[in-house]
């Protein structure tokens, strides 16, 4: 398996539909896997979620972990880490939107390059609305600036 892509998501029904179609419709043509994990949603994301799966019909390896309790997206997704079995991991959320290439931009250049620790990139914010309201790009972070971002 060359990447997992660990997605925790907590309360995102409006946007997790969109979010995994994002993912799915990559360019990334290796082995790859999508992890899911809900950090005890109760806005009907769990509903939206296994729609999607059905709709998507098994195209790449998707494992959903529902939870009884509530422990924060950051642990939630530790634990998807922990599970997974890539050789790689990508992070994302429930209300984000992968670009077309993304998977496979950073694959080439994580695989490329055996000292490289971590990869990330721009993002655009958006309201509930979808609406872009701002947004960051961060380049040549420092090992500081990377731990305690």
């Amino acid at each position: 398996m060359k990447v997992s892509v660990c997605i925790a998501v907590k309360n995102c029904s409006n946007f997790i539909k969109d979010s995994l179609f994002s993912i799915l419709n990559q360019d990334f043509k290796e082995d790859w896997e999508i992890l899911l994990g809900d950090d005890l949603s109760s806005d009907g994301t769990i509903d939206v979620v296994v729609d999607t799966l059905k709709y998507i019909g098994g195209k790449i390896p998707v494992r959903f972990y529902k939870s009884d309790r509530n422990i924060g997206c950051g642990l939630r997704r530790n634990c998807l880490v922990n599970v997974s079995f890539g050789d790689y991991v990508a992070i994302a959320d429930g209300d984000d939107i992968y670009p077309h290439k993304r998977i496979s931009e950073q694959y080439s250049i994580a695989s490329s390059d055996s000292g490289i620790f971590a990869l990330s990139g721009s993002c655009n914010v958006i309201d509930e609305f979808g609406k872009s309201i701002s947004h960051i790009r961060k380049e040549n972070m420092t090992d500081r600036e990377i731990l305690y971002a």
